[in-house]
């Protein structure tokens, strides 16, 4: 018998502000874990022209949940309603 749990994030996606003071660390050190790989973000598409270094990018929470599920061994999968 499978058994589910469910998991309600509170967004899908999260400033990398709100996520840096939720982690207790600084927007310096999120931005600085963003660059080498280590926190997933996800960015809105851009306009043509648009710089999209410039636009705002947002921590993937589903993405660290999934991947955090994965590195306990737990298999996960996301449906949307």
């Amino acid at each position: 018998m499978k058994s589910a749990i469910v998991l309600n994030l509170q967004s899908p996606i999260m400033t990398i502000e709100k996520y840096a003071e939720l982690m207790g660390t600084t927007v310096v050190a999120v931005n600085a874990m963003i660059r080498r790989g280590k926190v997933p973000v996800y960015q809105p598409a851009v306009n043509p022209g648009e710089n999209p270094e410039r636009c705002t990018k947002y921590v993937n929470m589903l993405a660290l949940t999934v991947e955090a599920a994965n590195a306990a061994n737990i298999n996960i999968s996301v449906q949307s309603r």
